[in-house]
């Protein structure tokens, strides 16, 4: 047994069976996430409590995202890559150690500033926020500043696996994440909100230490140094600068919403939050996932110079996004109502208004489920190319669309029907912006390594048709299962609906309707030999080859 579960950690991947294992993680750790934001919403004393929390990690993951995931996810990788292929296992572990090195440094100044000018900072953040608000968010955003440190080591060893395709220790890191907060969340009623924010610590922790096994297994030494005159640092941080200066726009964004919806009706800030991150699961499962491991290949397309290569994985990948997402962005919209009343007002503490403002927030979400997973797929492409500009400069017209919107549309007369429809202006605005975000990296990406895109458009529409029939039938499911069915005079048959009062009842209606959607779609995929169905059939044929290595 102990053998076997060594032999998993050290598995290598094609892209297939890591797109594979990424997803089915990654729906498990969304599920933990999910959990975790249930236990939160329903052991907290209101929604409003939790205001503060939400509040607190703003800047620590401004860090996190400017110096780390900047660094790591765009610009290591590929210089990695390359010095592995060229110059072997002693040089590629050189460089990573002095990328350690320097953000380590780096990461640790930062913080210690960011500390000292907590009180002025988080003040004009949530200016809206009572003075005992403002401090427990001060005091929560302290102790959560560790946790980018923790992740500083974590994102570098999970990208040196990346690299040599290991990502079973990588794809597991996130639930053990997940479950240090469930178990901060069951402690919430006796140590207070504090006992959070301590946790979110401790699973960083957790994450960067369940890699390094398997780093250490593919002959990784961890011999920190601090180095910039090196020539591949260099490369990193000049690759860096435009990556980091993205995450930047994206956390301004974050910062703007944070702002705008302290100043809303109280809770916003957390209906937003918990809705936020439910809506990203279905882009994180077959969005991020599937970019994850395309990266690895992109890039050594890119190092051997094979167009074709990265074109056809390119192309493949974008329709697949299409063919997951689109039925999914449907089925989530009809069943909203269903989904966050059992999300968010499952708790004894939430009241109606809020869950109808969580429901109303959740249908503008769903708008952007496709255009997530394509910036994802698109960035990655600029990334393996080595360009990171052009995703910056994409990512910075985004932002301007969406500060823009989220500044007007929820004070709009349509978005601002008492309070019911105001952070859902937010959404919407949130969606606009990804979707001018994804035309812009389209347009950019160069011809001769993006081809000719006619095979992705093709697709659309029977992808689109096959989406209506399943989405009715969820529909029609919906109402049955709630409602009942009466076919007299016609047929003497009578059905009696669940009452949707109920925790069970609404997970019934919820589930059945759902399954109903999904398995009429892959149902008629299949009938019709989609080549989107093949192709993911084919997931299970390479992961048995791979587990026979």
């Amino acid at each position: 047994m102990v053998d076997r579960i060594k032999r998993y950690f050290n598995l290598e991947h094609g892209i297939k069976s890591a797109t594979l294992l990424l997803t089915f993680t990654l729906l498990l750790s969304n599920v933990l996430g999910l959990l975790r934001n249930i236990l939160l919403a329903s052991q907290a004393t209101s929604l409003t409590q939790l205001d503060t929390y939400y509040a607190a990690f703003r800047l620590p993951d401004l860090i996190f995202n400017l110096l780390v995931l900047g660094s790591v996810s765009s610009a290591f990788i590929p210089v990695y890559a390359k010095v592995f292929k060229k110059k072997g296992t002693e040089e590629a572990s050189k460089l990573a150690n002095a990328l350690l090195g320097t953000l380590i440094v780096t990461l640790t100044l930062c913080l210690i500033i960011l500390y000292v000018l907590m009180p002025v900072l988080i003040p004009i953040m949530v200016a809206k926020f009572t003075v005992s608000q403002q401090q427990e968010t001060i005091n929560l955003a302290r102790i959560m500043l560790l946790s980018p440190l923790f992740f500083g080591f974590s994102y570098v060893v999970g990208a040196i696996l990346n690299s040599h395709k290991r990502f079973f220790s990588y794809s597991i890191a996130p639930l053990i994440y997940n479950v240090a907060i469930i178990i901060g969340a069951l402690l919430l009623p006796y140590y207070g909100i504090t006992a959070v924010a301590w946790s979110v610590v401790i699973g960083a922790l957790l994450h960067f230490l369940i890699q390094v096994p398997s780093t250490l297994k593919i002959g990784f030494k961890f011999k920190l140094k601090f180095q910039l005159n090196s020539p591949e640092i260099k490369q990193i941080i000049k690759l860096m600068v435009p990556r980091a200066f993205s995450s930047g726009v994206a956390q301004f964004v974050l910062l703007g919403f944070t702002y705008i919806a302290a100043s809303l009706s109280p809770g916003a800030l957390t209906i937003y939050s918990l809705t936020n991150d439910f809506q990203t699961t279905p882009a994180i499962l077959f969005g991020t996932s599937l970019a994850i491991a395309l990266f690895p290949t992109l890039s050594d397309a890119v190092a051997e110079n094979d167009h074709f290569k990265f074109q056809n994985y390119l192309k493949k990948s974008l329709i697949i996004g299409l063919f997951l997402l689109i039925p999914l962005m449907l089925i989530v919209y009809i069943l909203r109502a269903q989904i966050m009343r059992l999300y968010i007002g499952l708790g004894h503490n939430t009241n109606w208004d809020d869950t109808i403002r969580s429901i109303n927030t959740l249908s503008y979400f769903s708008l952007s489920f496709v255009a997530q997973s394509f910036v994802q797929l698109l960035s990655r492409s600029y990334y393996a190319l080595q360009d990171t500009r052009r995703p910056m400069y994409g990512a910075i017209i985004g932002a301007a669309v969406t500060i823009g919107l989220a500044v007007m549309l929820p004070h709009s007369s349509y978005f601002r029907i008492g309070s019911l429809y105001d952070v859902a202006g937010l959404a919407a605005a949130y969606s606009a912006g990804l979707w001018i975000q994804v035309f812009v990296l389209f347009l950019w990406l160069p011809r001769k390594w993006k081809g000719d895109m006619s095979l992705v458009w093709s697709r659309i529409l029977p992808i689109t048709g096959l989406t209506l029939v399943s989405g009715f039938a969820t529909w029609v499911t919906l109402r049955i299962v709630g409602n009942g069915l009466k076919l007299e005079p016609f047929i003497p048959v009578t059905v009696s609906g669940l009452s949707t009062h109920t925790v069970v009842g609404l997970l019934v209606q919820g589930s059945v309707a759902g399954l109903v959607g999904i398995g009429l779609y892959v149902l008629l995929a299949y009938w019709f030999k989609f080549p989107e169905i093949e192709w993911l059939i084919k997931f299970r044929k390479e992961t048995r080859a791979n587990d026979q290595k």
